[in-house]
């Protein structure tokens, strides 16, 4: 705690600057937006600004100012070999909150600084923004720059990406081209919010109907390189 207890009026005070005209609308419209802001003094948060009974919520979360290395992360350096793969399929695994995003933004960071590919991030919204390197990266962020996760990605296949970066594997039909990309010359990576990486096949799974699941297990088989949760 810090303070006394705020109104609902102060709180809309404080919350309605850090949202632009497209925000206030989807706020409106919707009832929340997500959103990444650069407050001076703070750095880069992750902002989820809602509507509740009462008035106004915000929820923040601090992003990391630059991409960190897998040593900053305590990870084990095998995990270098992901970014070895020409094409298929890697997904990060884990609850919210438990480092995804920081974990992905580690690996795109590692080709980013060793190959010159031209790396495409859809992302909702942008969290860890990356500097040029010896890559081209083009982060798109959704609300913004594209519809969906899955309209950015059926666009992507035009764009000529050497790596596809996924946000997040929401819903079938992202799920569907995220494994043509994959299975077509690109390496995709992509989160999901899974508790482990047999539940993550699963869930991978079970987003499609019955009758298309032989086809899709046939799929992955051929498409997916690493699971890490």
């Amino acid at each position: 705690p810090q303070g006394p207890t705020l109104g609902a009026a102060a709180v809309e005070r404080m919350l309605a600057p850090l949202l632009d005209g497209d925000q206030r609308r989807a706020l409106e419209d919707r009832g929340y937006v997500d959103s990444a802001l650069d407050v001076t003094g703070a750095g880069r948060l992750r902002a989820n600004i809602a509507r509740v009974r009462g008035g106004w919520k915000g929820s923040f979360r601090l992003i990391a100012m630059a991409p960190p290395t897998l040593e900053q992360l305590g990870l084990p350096k095998e995990l270098a070999r992901i970014t070895t793969y020409h094409q298929g399929l890697v997904v990060i695994a884990g609850p919210n909150g438990h480092g995804k995003t920081t974990t992905l933004a580690a690996l795109v960071d590692l080709i980013n600084s060793s190959k010159a590919h031209h790396i495409l991030t859809i992302e909702d919204p942008v969290e860890i923004v990356h500097p040029r390197k010896k890559s081209v990266v083009s982060q798109r962020e959704v609300g913004n720059h594209t519809r969906s996760f899955a309209a950015a990605l059926k666009a992507s296949l035009r764009e000529d990406p050497d790596v596809i970066v996924i946000g997040e594997l929401r819903d079938r039909e992202t799920v569907e081209i995220a494994l043509t990309a994959a299975e077509t010359g690109h390496l995709v990576m992509a989160t999901m919010s899974t508790p482990s990486a047999a539940k993550t096949l699963d869930r991978l799974i079970d987003m499609f109907p019955a009758d298309e699941q032989q086809q899709v297990r046939s799929s992955l088989a051929a498409a997916l390189k690493f699971v890490l949760s």
